[in-house]
């Protein structure tokens, strides 16, 4: 599975094709996540594993053209229907595009996730992000 992002506003999210597919191609989109600006970045957090060694959801983070860092999460076994999680505040994003996005897992006393954005604002921005 993966994730493109796009100027007309959209997240398209992909999933290997079925072998019995006709489509002719060895991918197809399985969602569509509508943004109010244009998306230019997106980036997966890293996986947790669930019962039985399997994910349990996956996360993405959104840039977008205007400095906003959306928040979104699915189900591992539903990956065609996603939820928005939040908006990181304002007041902590960049001022222009968010030209990139990059997750790291920390461990310490409980599991967080660090979210790094850069922007066309010369910055790079750091947040830690709980889900339980």
């Amino acid at each position: 599975m993966f994730a493109t992002a796009s100027r007309d506003k959209t997240i398209k999210i992909w999933k290997s094709a079925s072998p019995t597919s006709q489509a002719g191609s060895p991918w197809s989109a399985i969602a569509t996540i509508k943004l109010p600006e244009a998306v230019t970045a997106v980036e997966f957090a890293p996986a947790l594993e669930g019962r039985e060694g399997r994910e349990k959801e996956h996360v993405l983070a959104a840039g977008l053209e205007d400095g906003r860092v959306f928040l979104f999460r699915c189900d591992a076994e539903k990956p065609e229907v996603w939820a928005p999680l939040g908006e990181v505040s304002r007041e902590l994003t960049h001022v222009g595009t968010v030209n990139g996005l990059a997750w790291r897992l920390t461990k310490g006393e409980n599991l967080q996730w660090q979210l790094a954005s850069c922007g066309v604002d010369h910055s790079v921005r750091l947040f830690n992000i709980n889900l339980k």
